[in-house]
């Protein structure tokens, strides 16, 4: 619904409101004190006619407000004329991975239609969850914790109404990967292989080692202890994803 304020440069003995062709309405005399830019103090007015608009054009707004004949000056009425649009409200949507991980940047697609002909949507507020927010339109984002956070985006025009739609996006526990090996060992010999991974919350179910020897990488389904060869001498790296 639509409500209409006007800042007036003086105090009105009386105002009335009249939208487009419609029955002008007398408006309620009590004001706000604002300041202007300049300093100087005016009063602003309110209408508050909680009007709903089905079709899109051109709306018309005339106020005409009486001013007081202050210091002997001549008073009299004084008439404001507005247009403005109305825009039909805009589809706001995006897309993101719903299950992620802690610690890496995730991108979020804004797929919003601002239902304008040749006025896209130009201005976004994401807000992330975790008291992050970014402006841009396809951010990206980090999420330091596992958890449940509730993804929020405004979309809209710059002159027009903003809309919101929400979604979660579940961030996995927090795992910090890693095992104890020998720095030495002798080939066609077993290397004991002890895994320390740890895990915020739940637990850890897939452990995939890389020992880069070219070789696949050996997947495990627990934490015991086990051993690996290799088959050539040399200097390796072994890594472990959790």
């Amino acid at each position: 619904p639509s409500d209409f304020k006007i800042i007036l440069p003086f105090i009105a003995t009386s105002i009335s409101w009249q939208l487009n062709d419609e029955a002008a309405i007398n408006g309620n005399l009590v004001y706000q004190e604002v300041t202007t830019a300049t300093g100087e103090t005016a009063y602003q007015y309110s209408l508050g006619l909680g009007r709903k608009f089905n079709q899109i054009a051109t709306q018309r707004m005339k106020v005409v407000a009486e001013a007081p004949n202050a210091s002997n000056c001549l008073g009299g009425n004084v008439e404001y004329n507005f247009e403005f649009e109305v825009y039909p409200l805009p589809t706001v949507d995006f897309s993101m991975d719903a299950l992620s991980c802690p610690d890496f940047d995730l991108p979020f697609t804004d797929k919003s239609n601002s239902n304008v002909s040749a006025k896209p949507i130009n201005k976004w507020l994401w807000d992330f969850g975790d008291g992050e927010t970014s402006v841009e339109q396809n951010p990206k984002h980090l999420y330091e914790q596992g958890g449940d956070y509730i993804v929020t985006l405004f979309a809209g025009l710059d002159d027009g109404c903003m809309v919101e739609t929400k979604k979660t996006i579940t961030i996995a526990p927090k795992v910090n990967a890693k095992f104890m090996v020998a720095s030495t060992g002798c080939i066609n010999s077993n290397l004991t292989i002890n895994d320390q991974s740890t895990v915020a919350s739940g637990n850890i179910v897939k452990w995939t080692w890389n020992f880069g020897d070219g070789k696949p990488p050996v997947v495990k389904t627990s934490s015991d202890a086990f051993a690996y060869q290799y088959t050539n001498s040399g200097t390796y790296t072994i890594s472990l994803v959790a």
